[in-house]
Formats: structure tokens, C-alpha cells, sequence
């Protein structure tokens, strides 16, 4: 049994995905609607349990802070709940997409299989190792969440408790389908390094051929990962740059206001074990895309190791000329609609943008202080006016 739908139908059942495969036919199809609505009415159930908690808590998050870190902060835990809305919107819109990558990628296999000696690449990744991903996933968030408790003595009642495991258990579910889309990448540069391995080798025209309409069909597979993950992924960077903002303001309120030392340090030692572990992720996650990236573009220029004497051969060097013009001067990406390419360049915007909209913020505190102090000013003076 492949490895790979392993980690499908972790997300299939929590509904971020809706494919199956069918073993009548040997292929791939679009699944039931039955776990997407579960997804979809299981969240907006626990989205409503928050709204209520919100405005509960509202007035006093307001007061331990500033205003605007107050609004912040709940517009951050509903942009949670858009994230797990979003997944599984785009899980369903772009199943037919999914279906058609598996499937473009089981005839890979089967090409593979039966015309090169029974080379085999799928077991770059075994079912025991993304099993032990999912685990380990489970298990740092769980362990993330201990700490928490450990060092904020804010999480006393049984409401707080409930509200910050709901928040966990969706990080977990997103850490899933982020590692599904890792698998994914995973997969298809396994191809690419067997294509470049093979075509290093001496082949004869019927294998030269064979070999372009399979660089043809991993290439496919990128542009269908690419879209079918890209809102997604997009979402999770813009997350990433707002939580990286968030936390930058708030350290900078502690240090500028006048707040308990002890209580500054466990607030932003909660921030460091919630977003760093993110942003290791999320880093990680481009970083396999990027090394895949580089290599279809490497596996394009593979052409370079076939000798002048094989390109007597006038059918062979036709081929590999035609080859090159489609290839060689375009450079294959993992491309969100041509808005943004899913690799390092992702991480870098993000980084760097973060600065931007932190001076932003720190000038609107600044405003609001000095808004606070005039008002607080002016009724003195009132004051001082009514009492002579």
C-alpha cells in the first residue's frame, strides 16, 4: 500500500479534504460532502462559544492592555476560525484538482514501474514516517499547551482552560494539512530527482521520449499542488506576518508602559512557545518547496549530459531540441495564480513587511497615549476652573 494516502485520510476525516480512492477502477475520485458539512457546522459551534467568551472577557483584555493590542488580540483569534473556514472551503472547491494530481501521480508511478526495471521512488517516504510526523505533531502542540499553564497563572477557570485547548486543537488539525501539502512536495521531487538520475544515464529515443512526457506530467503536478493549496498557504503567511506584528507590539507596549516584570515575562514567553514553533513551520514548509523548485529547474537543463555522438542521432537530438525550447528559458515555480510563488520569497515578504506595519502601530500608541494624557489633562483643568 502507497504511503501517501496515509496523510489524506487524516485530513479527510477532519474534512479539509474530500478524496478517495477507488478500487474498482484503480484511480483516484472526489469524495463525500458528509465531512466538510461536519467541519464546517463543528466550527461554527465552537466559533460561537467564543464569540460569547469574547464579549465576556472583552473589557477586561481591554484594560490589561491598550485598545488597540485589545482589538488586536480578538481579531487575531477570529482570523483561527477564518483559517479552518477557509481549508475546508478550499479542500472542497479544489478536490477535482487534488484528484487529477494523485492521479497524474499514480501513473507516474506506474510508468515507472513497468518500463524502467520496477524503479521505485515512493519509498522516499514510508507510512511509519508520516504517522510518527502526525504523532510528534500532536505531541508538541499538547506539550506547547502544558507550558502554557506552567508559566501564565491567567488560565485558572475551567473557560479560559477550554477556550485555549479549542485554539490548540486547531493548530494541530492546520500543523496536519500544512504536512499534507509537505508530503505532496515531498512526492514530486522525488520524481525529479529520479528523472534526472535516469537521464544522466544512456537511453534510446523511445526512453528519451518517454522520459519528457513524465518531466511533462510532474510539472502539472506542480502547477495543480500550487492551486490547490495556494489560498491556504497564503492565509498562513498572512497569519504568520500578523501574529510576528502583534507580538513585536505588545513587547513594546511592556517596555514603553509600566507593567509587573513577572507577568510581562510569562506573557512573552506564552507569545514565544505559541508563534516560534508557527514560524518554524511555516519556514520549513517553503523551504521544501523552494528545494523542489530548484530542482524541476535543474532536472530541466538534464539534456547537458548526452554526448555528441548521441546527437547524431537526428529523431533523438529533434526531441531534445524541442525539449529544451519548452523548458530551458521557463522557470518552473510553484505559482499561486501569478500572484505569489510558494517558496523562501513567501518568508522573506513576511519578515520584512513586519517592520513596516510595526512603526504603524507604534505611532498609533503613540497617538492614543497622547489622546489619553489631553483628556486626562483637560479634566484637570476643569476641575481646577469649577473649584475657584
Amino acid at each position: 500500500m502507497e504511503p501517501l494516502p496515509t496523510v489524506i485520510r487524516m485530513n479527510n476525516v477532519l474534512g479539509f479534504c474530500s478524496v478517495q480512492f477507488d478500487r474498482k477502477y484503480g484511480r483516484y475520485c472526489e469524495g463525500g460532502r458528509q465531512m466538510f458539512l461536519v467541519r464546517i457546522a463543528f466550527t461554527i459551534v465552537l466559533h460561537v462559544y467564543y464569540l460569547w467568551y469574547a464579549s465576556e472577557t472583552r473589557e477586561g483584555r481591554i484594560r490589561q492592555s491598550n485598545v488597540i493590542y485589545g482589538l488586536m488580540l480578538e481579531a487575531e483569534s477570529h482570523l483561527w476560525f477564518v483559517r479552518n473556514y477557509i481549508i475546508a472551503l478550499n479542500g472542497l472547491i479544489y478536490s477535482k484538482k487534488v484528484v487529477k494530481m494523485l492521479n497524474t501521480s499514480r501513473h507516474i508511478s506506474w510508468e515507472v514501474e513497468r518500463k524502467f526495471n520496477h524503479i521505485n521512488f515512493q519509498n522516499t517516504i514510508t507510512k511509519k514516517q508520516i504517522w510518527l510526523s502526525a504523532i510528534t505533531t500532536v505531541i508538541v502542540n499538547l506539550l506547547l499547551l502544558v507550558c502554557l499553564y506552567d508559566i501564565n497563572s491567567n488560565f485558572n477557570s475551567f473557560f479560559n482552560m477550554s477556550v485555549d485547548l479549542l485554539f490548540n486543537v486547531m493548530g494541530t488539525e492546520t500543523d496536519l494539512y500544512l504536512l499534507m501539502f509537505s508530503f505532496f512536495v515531498i512526492k514530486i521531487r522525488a520524481e525529479l530527482v529520479f528523472f534526472n538520475k535516469y537521464m544522466q544515464q544512456k537511453i534510446c529515443l523511445q526512453q528519451v521520449k518517454l522520459m519528457f512526457e513524465i518531466y511533462a506530467e510532474i510539472i502539472s503536478q506542480m502547477g495543480l499542488l500550487a492551486q490547490s493549496f495556494a489560498v491556504p498557504i497564503m492565509f498562513n503567511s498572512m497569519l504568520l506576518f500578523y501574529e510576528a506584528t502583534m507580538a513585536l507590539f505588545r513587547m513594546y507596549c511592556m517596555f514603553t508602559d509600566v507593567y509587573d516584570p513577572e507577568s510581562a515575562t510569562a506573557e512573552i514567553a506564552s507569545y514565544c512557545i505559541w508563534f516560534i514553533p508557527f514560524a518554524i513551520k511555516m519556514t520549513l514548509t517553503m523551504k521544501m518547496a523552494t528545494l523542489t523548485t530548484e530542482k524541476a529547474n535543474e532536472a530541466a537543463l538534464s539534456t547537458r549530459h548526452f554526448d555528441d555522438y548521441s546527437m547524431k542521432n537526428t529523431k533523438l537530438a529533434k526531441q531534445i531540441n524541442k525539449f529544451l525550447l519548452k523548458n530551458l528559458h521557463q522557470k518552473k515555480k510553484f505559482s499561486a495564480f501569478g500572484f505569489f510563488n510558494i517558496d523562501n520569497s513567501v518568508i522573506y515578504t513576511v519578515f520584512s513587511s513586519i517592520i513596516t506595519y510595526l512603526v504603524i502601530l507604534i505611532q498609533f500608541k503613540q497617538l492614543e497615549n497622547d489622546l489619553t494624557h489631553g483628556n486626562s489633562g483637560n479634566e484637570t483643568i476643569s476641575a481646577a476652573g469649577g473649584s475657584t
